[in-house]
């Protein structure tokens, strides 16, 4: 209620409105009333009102704009008493604007952590494979692999006992892992053509 109600009234009536008589303090007075009833409506409208949406401008933005104005007219180093009708006017339209039933979005559905999340199950695989000097290869390798050996939890990863029977069983092969390897001509045993395994001497 002071940061954002009775110190902006205070600053602008100060600056702008003091000279103006009545209509001054009555614009500083509007400002802090619309403050201190935005703020009420706010608590007891907090169960009850929709989270994605402020009814009325909030006070720090409505002080936002009251202290901008001041800041923006004073580093211009413009004479307030020239345009001290738009200061009275910027005052009563904030504290008007707070107590109004205009709905403003409060950006409070927006989450920043959902973007670019990487899923525990993937930050685990890539974590046990970087560890064991696993590399990918292709997706169809990469499908196999998945098939026929599961990867096992980082807890047991390498340098624990049983690891390294699980990691010899599951070496990912080169190449077309689909493929079983071709027998060379060299390791095949031709028998003679005049010779039957069935016949006896």
């Amino acid at each position: 209620m002071v940061s954002f109600g009775a110190a902006p009234a205070l600053i602008v009536y100060e600056w702008a409105l003091k000279g103006m008589g009545n209509l001054g303090w009555i614009a500083a007075f509007v400002y802090v009333a619309g403050a201190a009833l935005r703020l009420a409506r706010f608590n007891v409208m907090l169960d009850v009102a929709d989270k994605r949406w402020f009814t009325g401008i909030p006070s720090p933005a409505a002080a936002a704009l009251v202290a901008g104005f001041v800041w923006i007219i004073d580093y211009f180093s413009i004479d307030p008493i020239s345009i001290r009708w738009w200061a009275w006017s910027v005052t009563v339209f904030a504290g008007l604007t707070m107590v109004s039933n205009v709905p403003y979005y409060s950006f409070k559905t927006i989450n920043l952590k959902k973007s670019g999340a990487v899923p525990r199950d993937l930050r685990v695989r890539a974590r046990h494979r970087a560890g064991c000097g696993i590399s990918r290869k292709s997706s169809s390798s990469r499908a196999s692999w998945d098939t026929r050996c599961p990867d096992t939890s980082p807890r047991r990863g390498c340098g624990t006992p049983g690891a390294g029977d699980a990691l010899s069983r599951c070496r990912r092969p080169e190449g077309n892992s689909d493929r079983a390897p071709k027998r060379s001509a060299q390791a095949r045993t031709v028998q003679p053509s005049g010779l039957h395994t069935s016949e006896r001497p």
